[in-house]
């Protein structure tokens, strides 16, 4: 499981009242290199610390909408199962389902703009951006045998494996992302209920050109997850990586702080429940396992997160 990156809760107690600092939240470790490459005096010239400023805002801002994105088409896959169980059937819940759809989408959109960012990041912490400026994962790699990207080798190699995420996620014509975004798949939910066992929502990805061309998942959080703990193990060593890389190179220690991102995403007064079957990111190894329960208490001294 992920160190840094990923879903942290440690309660001592069900029911602790916590502040917003200290509540539930998604590690993400690699943005100490971000910021550290923007803020710490370690490049030269103001064109590369604009840089390096703009993809630092970018990449936590793409970082908290694919949370966003996902928090909310867990909420709604609860919805809709909770009107499927009062009422029997889904007739005029159409809105419920573009939403969910919408989310998904957006979710995996958001994810290929954090892969991109982390290329810009690794050419920039290398040097390799003032030979060849970079904007995209699958650049990065079509230079992978460059002097410049020699502390990431491995890494950049781990990436051509059948089971990596970059292969799972992002493969042309094969990548769940590439599918949705370039070649004209949709996320498709469908209620399933059988005799004796709660309903819950398929998750298929499906062409619309033809049936043989159905690929389905039915459990679509599940693949998710398969490729964010893969990714999330990657950024593990990737930090370590450019940590080292950036202290032997330009003599600058990268503070060891843990930014995270506070859940739930946007404070939305009431409760918000994480399911594993529904939200798919994996939780860091010593986090409490889901599912969570987060009620946000506005009152006149401020905002609390009842974790529960």
């Amino acid at each position: 499981m992920p160190v840094r990156h990923g879903l942290h809760r440690k309660l001592p107690t069900p029911g602790t009242q916590v502040t917003v600092k200290t509540g539930a939240c998604f590690k993400y470790g690699i943005r100490n290199v971000f910021h550290s490459l923007a803020y710490d005096n370690i490049l030269k010239t103001p064109s590369e610390v604009t840089l390096a400023r703009q993809i630092d805002r970018h990449f936590t801002t793409s970082c908290e909408r694919f949370l966003f994105a996902l928090q909310e088409m867990n909420t709604n896959l609860q919805l809709l199962v909770g009107e499927y169980e009062v009422h029997g059937d889904l007739r005029g819940s159409r809105p419920g389902f573009l939403k969910a759809g919408c989310f998904a989408d957006q979710a995996l959109s958001c994810l290929g703009l954090i892969v991109d960012d982390l290329a810009i990041l690794i050419s920039i912490c290398t040097g390799l951006v003032n030979e060849h400026p970079i904007d995209s994962m699958g650049k990065l790699r079509s230079l992978a045998c460059h002097a410049s990207l020699a502390p990431v080798k491995s890494l950049m190699d781990d990436l051509g494996e059948p089971d990596s995420w970059w292969a799972l996620g992002f493969r042309p014509k094969q990548g769940v992302r590439q599918l949705l975004i370039h070649n004209h798949h949709c996320v498709e939910f469908q209620v399933i209920s059988v005799p004796n066992q709660s309903p819950w929502i398929d998750v298929s990805l499906l062409s619309p050109y033809s049936d043989l061309e159905r690929v389905s998942f039915t459990d679509y959080a599940a693949i998710l997850r398969n490729i964010l703990t893969k990714l999330f193990n990657w950024l593990d060593r990737l930090e370590e990586v450019l940590k080292i890389h950036l202290k032997t190179t330009f003599d600058k220690e990268v503070a060891l702080t843990h930014p995270q991102i506070i859940l739930p995403v946007g404070y939305e007064i009431g409760k918000t429940t994480y399911l594993e079957s529904y939200f798919p990111i994996p939780r860091c190894e010593d986090a409490d396992p889901l599912p969570w329960t987060i009620d946000v208490i506005g009152n006149a001294d401020g905002m609390l997160l009842k974790n529960i």
